[in-house]
């Protein structure tokens, strides 16, 4: 798998061949970070790759601009393919591999991040428990975006952080933002 743009295009990253592992396509990569593009700069970001697999989101994220990625990848076999594909590009300082389950690195980390993908298997009912855990803890910066990938049948247009979602075939990837919460009432009554 190669990544698409910026300052790592056309270099290879590993895969593994695996019935839970089913890396992002090109053309929904290329997709998600135009959209993204528009919406988010890259330069500087801290970003967490959750449920990794290639780890192919965080490189792309990585390659346009972004500081810091965790990868976070509990299949031991692909955590060590990710592994070759961070020595491969050299980006060892630039880059955190959690060997973990995912829920669980949402449960324990105290950081923020500026942008989080998560790309669970379609199979997991994990999606609005990442959701939740992202907002509920203050995951993500003012800035942030969580990008989430899932099936069709699993619809998030309801909550109170969705931004927007495209739609390919059967996959579909939702934009949540973290925005700001504004002024409170008091705060305002106060002012007057």
């Amino acid at each position: 798998m190669r990544i698409i743009a910026g300052k790592y295009k056309r270099r290879l990253v590993g895969t593994v061949e695996s019935l839970e592992v089913r890396p992002t396509t090109d053309r929904v990569r290329e997709t998600v970070f135009n959209l993204l593009a528009t919406r988010f700069d890259f330069e500087n970001a801290n970003v967490l790759d959750l449920f990794a697999g290639s780890g192919v989101l965080g490189f792309e994220a990585m390659s346009r601009g972004a500081q810091q990625i965790t990868f976070v990848e509990q299949n031991m076999a692909v955590a060590k393919v990710l592994q070759q594909s961070i020595e491969q590009l050299k980006v060892e300082k630039e880059s955190a591999l959690q060997k973990q389950d995912a829920m669980g690195f949402l449960k324990r980390t105290a950081a923020v991040f500026d942008l989080i993908f998560c790309d669970p298997p379609y199979k997991s009912d994990v999606h609005s428990q990442v959701i939740d855990l992202v907002f509920s803890r203050n995951l993500l910066s003012e800035r942030g975006y969580l990008v989430l990938e899932h099936h069709e049948s699993q619809v998030y247009s309801e909550h109170e952080k969705f931004a927007f979602s495209k739609a390919f075939g059967i996959t579909v990837v939702s934009f949540f933002e973290a925005v700001p919460d504004g002024t409170d009432e008091e705060d305002a009554d106060d002012s007057l």
